[in-house]
């Protein structure tokens, strides 16, 4: 091998794998704050994989999940289901709500997000 091919073989390498890490490094220290009503259900770790369900006083059953993409309603037994559709988020400031069970979710995160607003 030559000395040009093994400088392709690692730019090849490293790339991706920058990429990859900076992908995943904008979660790191970020935090979804799930509220039920007005108060604080619990404090999930966008780094760790979970899963957990919440069931309202109304009978309404969410289940939320955390993957890589950030965090998500899984599944939920609400009447139109717009909080499923409306997918993961993962940035700062970003939230999810169910209106009828009154589930919100909130992302906090000491990194300062690169937009002020995100719409879908």
């Amino acid at each position: 091998m030559k000395k040009r091919d093994l400088v392709l073989i690692a730019i090849l390498i490293i790339i991706p794998a920058v990429f990859i890490a900076a992908r995943h490094s904008g979660r790191r220290g970020a935090s979804a704050y799930v509220y039920t009503g007005s108060t604080l259900y619990g404090v999930y770790d966008l780094a760790e994989h979970q899963e957990f369900t919440i069931e309202s006083e109304n009978g309404i059953i969410n289940e939320i999940a955390v993957d890589d993409d950030g965090i998500y309603m899984k599944r939920a037994t609400c009447p139109n289901r717009l909080c499923v559709k409306c997918g993961h988020i993962r940035n700062n400031n970003e939230s999810l709500c169910c209106a009828p069970s009154g589930v919100l979710i909130v992302i906090r995160s000491d990194k300062e997000g690169e937009y002020d607003a995100v719409t879908k």
